[in-house]
């Protein structure tokens, strides 16, 4: 019971701690929203579910054990904070792209001159779609 509650209580603070970060991307206005909206949104929201399903099991007095975390999904955690983490610097294509491939790679198990491939096909798609179809202000990064 004890792992389910400090389950519970990481993604609150983790969702907490990426709206909180969220804002040094610049949150925008509603009507020109900036690069930081979607990730304080996000934050949010995996904050109050967590809280809200801790608060439904705590109603129902149903609080189970929390099932147990493969390496799979600790592992796919700690690449999505390392983009997150270098999102600005390095910029949108080359980040996406770093995630994509190793998304890829370690997870969809693809071999090394597929994932390249698809990674950069995935990463220029969106990039046009986002910047060009959307006119989203993407982070340039070192690329400038």
């Amino acid at each position: 019971m004890i792992l389910s509650w400090l389950g519970t209580l990481f993604w609150v603070v983790l969702g907490v701690l990426i709206a909180w970060q969220s804002r040094v991307h610049g949150l925008g206005t509603q009507a020109e929203p900036g690069t930081g909206m979607v990730s304080f949104g996000l934050g949010i929201l995996i904050a109050a579910i967590a809280a809200g399903r801790a608060a439904v099991r705590i109603v129902r007095g149903t609080w189970q054990p929390a099932p147990a975390v493969s390496a799979r999904v600790v592992a796919l955690c700690g690449v999505l904070v390392a983009y997150f983490l270098v999102f600005v610097r390095l910029g949108y294509v080359l980040s996406t792209f770093a995630l994509l491939l190793v998304l890829f790679v370690a997870f969809a198990e693809l071999r090394w001159s597929r994932a390249l491939i698809v990674a950069a096909g995935a990463t220029a798609a969106s990039y046009a779609l986002f910047k060009f179809a959307l006119g989203v202000q993407l982070p340039p990064g070192i690329l400038g």
